[in-house]
């Protein structure tokens, strides 16, 4: 009986892995940051600062991100870090409860675009985050929400906190793969899944986050 033959499958080209900072290009976590108080009360026995953080622009915009941070122990320098699934935002009585059941200091970051961060009209906000209308990476609307949470995350850290663990539920679990994919200074990190995984059979996302992740 003759070996069944090879099949004659085209070769296909080797991907280049990216660096992290090429990835992001010109959206990188800065030295500095603009960022701006936007309330403070105390919350059971925490306090919870609301801030604006951009270190970012685009189109000749500025980017920011709303970002909700309970303290509950001021000693303690470090912090769990939330990122919300698709809805953009981290309801806040959940976060001071966490802060003060656990008596942990804890921290939220909406997404651009949904929860209560600044309209950015330049950014598209698609209903589907991994998903690339167009060649350029950086008009995906995932692209800046990633550039965002990273640049959070830096400044948490330029602020003496150390974010010790990031919590991510649905697309929030995606970006914590990829926060941590990016930044080495985070060692833990708490996806749940709810979105299906990074990519789907037999539906082209032209997406480059499964092979920044790998």
């Amino acid at each position: 009986m003759t070996p069944p033959q090879p099949l004659g499958l085209p070769s296909l080209p080797e991907i280049e892995p990216l660096a992290p900072y090429a990835l992001l290009g010109h959206l990188r976590p800065r030295d500095r940051y603009t960022v701006r108080v936007v309330e403070r009360q105390e919350r059971g026995l925490s306090m919870l600062t609301r801030y604006l953080v951009s270190a970012a622009a685009y189109r000749g915009e500025e980017v920011a991100v709303h970002v909700a941070v309970c303290i509950r122990n001021p000693a303690d320098r470090s912090i769990v870090l939330s990122v919300p699934g698709g809805r953009g935002a981290f309801d806040e009585a959940t976060l001071c409860w966490l802060a003060d059941h656990f008596g942990a200091n804890y921290a939220a970051v909406d997404w651009i675009g949904r929860g209560r961060s600044p309209a950015h009209p330049h950014v598209r906000c698609d209903y589907d985050p991994i998903y690339m209308a167009e060649d350029d990476i950086r008009t995906s609307f995932m692209f800046h929400n990633l550039a965002a949470i990273w640049a959070v995350a830096d400044w948490l850290f330029g602020e003496g906190y150390a974010p010790v663990d990031v919590a991510g539920g649905s697309w929030g679990g995606v970006y914590s793969f990829l926060l941590a994919a990016l930044e080495p200074r985070l060692t833990r990190i708490f996806p749940t899944f709810g979105c299906g995984g990074m990519s789907f059979p037999s539906v082209e996302k032209r997406s480059m986050w499964d092979a920044a992740i790998e």
